[in-house]
């Protein structure tokens, strides 16, 4: 089979668009993606100063806070663990 010599040109534009095109693509969801961690590191920092100045400002009322979830995961994690292993 002999395919003519612009066709073959042709196929190889193409499937070297559609690489170039691959590559772009990649390239730009690891900018997105490397953005999105960076903002989202910005803001679990900025999280944390907050949380440690309420701390420092508050240290019983954070203590009840923390008591209270820590309770409250834990009555939760009994009634999962109740709910997935009934008694007879």
């Amino acid at each position: 089979m002999n395919i003519p010599s612009t066709q073959t040109h042709t196929d190889d534009s193409k499937l070297r668009d559609f690489t170039y095109g691959v590559k772009d693509l990649a390239q730009r969801s690891v900018d997105t993606m490397s953005e999105s961690a960076l903002a989202a590191q910005r803001r679990l920092g900025h999280y944390a100063s907050a949380t440690g100045r309420y701390v420092t400002e508050q240290p019983l009322r954070s203590a009840l806070i923390a008591a209270v979830v820590g309770a409250a995961v834990a009555g939760l994690i009994i009634a999962l663990r109740h709910n997935r292993h009934p008694h007879h």
